[in-house]
């Protein structure tokens, strides 16, 4: 009888934490409820591992903005993963950079900045350089030497060499205007 009582008690603590996955997060049950579907409980438990640094609730709250169509969002999580996720961030990194580039060719000069800027602010070199050229050519913004020499002098330190060529562009042309 003790037991069996003894039994019930275990089972009714075991459940008491199961009712409340917040108590005891782990990124095994930020997968787990991802993978069942209960996106909205995953979502309270991978913020709640995420918020102390874990890799893994980053990356499944990366994939839960992703379902809700938030890519940048979800880059941006992505990236704080980018440790323990390195290849699905650097593949997701390339798309968007791709896309902003195509969105520039298209002349949608709004939402490339947008995606430039989010992958110049995690170290984008390609990024950063095509930043210093939308302001310096003012494609869909006010021209901005300021703001380009600022983009172009954070890939140049990277060692993008057509930054280096720009600033000596610029810096040529000031000084041939006095």
């Amino acid at each position: 009888m003790k037991r069996m009582f003894l039994g019930f008690g275990i089972l009714a603590i075991l459940s008491g934490c199961a009712s409340n996955p917040l108590e005891n997060p782990t990124a095994q049950s930020c997968a787990e409820y991802y993978k069942a579907g209960d996106k909205q409980t995953a979502e309270a438990v991978c913020g709640k591992i995420s918020s102390r640094g874990n890799s893994d609730g980053y990356y499944y709250l990366s994939k839960i903005e992703h379902d809700k169509g938030n890519e940048l969002k979800s880059l941006g999580l992505l990236y704080n993963a980018r440790r323990a996720y390195s290849s699905e961030y650097k593949k997701a990194e390339n798309e968007h950079l791709e896309r902003a580039l195509s969105e520039k060719k298209n002349k949608n000069y709004g939402q490339a900045k947008e995606i430039f800027e989010l992958l110049a602010s995690h170290n984008n070199v390609r990024s950063q350089r095509e930043l210093g050229n939308i302001y310096y050519y003012g494609l869909g913004v006010a021209a901005s030497t300021d703001k380009a020499v600022f983009w172009f002098r954070k890939a140049s330190t990277a060692g993008d060499q057509y930054s280096k060529n720009s600033l000596n562009t610029i810096f040529a042309d000031d000084y041939k205007k006095g």
